[in-house]
């Protein structure tokens, strides 16, 4: 079974990779940084600025102690999100806030991961409301394709790593379905 899962894994890891790395995020400057020269960035930071760089520049950067992720409200857009998307019937699946919801999801949890004891209560919630919202939406999409409802209906709702989760689901329910009934897939 998970040697079926891996592909779809990659595939969906693959779906957010480029586009999400590719997106600007805002980062506090915990140490100076020495000079740079990379796509975007030159300069010399300071410990306390606030600098735009480009989510794979952040992740190197973090890896390094220079900077954190700044969060920037992040968790109210998760709550907002889940009670829009509880709200709707079963039937309705809501546009999440960013393109790259998920990436900014992942972010904010290692961030608060990072910042030991003290955030672990903040993470919980955090994490808690993405798990309840994931659930939310998976349900949604899987009761869509389940019923046959167009996946042109659904792709303008949801994010990457959804798409490719919905491109990877809908032939094998099709399938799953005429075997069941016995027809030749």
């Amino acid at each position: 079974m998970t040697d079926d899962i891996a592909p779809l894994a990659a595939r969906v890891a693959l779906a957010d990779g480029l586009e999400s790395q590719m997106a600007p995020v805002r980062v506090r400057v915990l140490k100076p940084i020495p000079p740079l020269r990379s796509e975007g960035l030159t300069g010399e930071f300071r410990e306390g600025d606030v600098i735009t760089v480009l989510r794979w520049q952040a992740y190197a950067l973090m890896s390094e102690g220079y900077v954190e992720l700044m969060d920037e409200g992040f968790d109210t857009e998760l709550f907002k999100a889940y009670v829009r998307e509880r709200g709707l019937g079963q039937g309705q699946v809501s546009s999440l806030p960013f393109e790259d919801f998920y990436s900014r999801l992942r972010d904010r949890l290692n961030s608060l991961r990072s910042k030991g004891e003290a955030a672990q209560q903040q993470y919980r919630k955090v994490y808690m409301t993405a798990m309840d919202l994931i659930t939310l939406r998976m349900g949604k999409i899987l009761n869509a394709v389940a019923g046959g409802e167009s996946a042109a209906l659904l792709m303008d709702r949801i994010v990457p790593e959804e798409r490719e989760l919905l491109r990877q689901i809908i032939p094998l329910v099709s399938d799953w379905k005429k075997r069941v009934l016995g027809e030749n897939p």
